[in-house]
């Protein structure tokens, strides 16, 4: 698998509090290890295919992480709230 993260991605990340940084960093970690190792994400990351191909995954109850995945790329494109995802996923239609 291959990793990249947007600029978008890096502006969200960079603007949360430390504490919210590293959950979504674990989130992350979390999720690419159970790629890499082939194993299914547990329930705990609200892994959700949103439409094809963006995905979210949850590093808090308040924060998502959306992500497109095609073939054996993962590109990490923003963080924020759930309906800051669903108005982000109108504008990649």
């Amino acid at each position: 698998m291959r990793y990249q993260a947007k600029p978008s991605f890096h502006r969200t990340l960079k603007s949360l509090p430390d504490s919210r940084k590293s959950k979504v960093k674990e989130a992350i970690s979390h999720l690419v290890q159970c790629l890499e190792n082939r194993e299914p994400p547990p329930g705990s990351l609200g892994l959700k295919l949103l439409r094809r191909p963006y995905w979210e995954i949850r590093s808090t109850l308040a924060d998502r992480i959306f992500f497109a995945w095609t073939g054996d790329l993962i590109e990490w494109l923003y963080i924020g709230s759930h309906d800051d995802i669903q108005r982000l996923l109108k504008r990649y239609r």
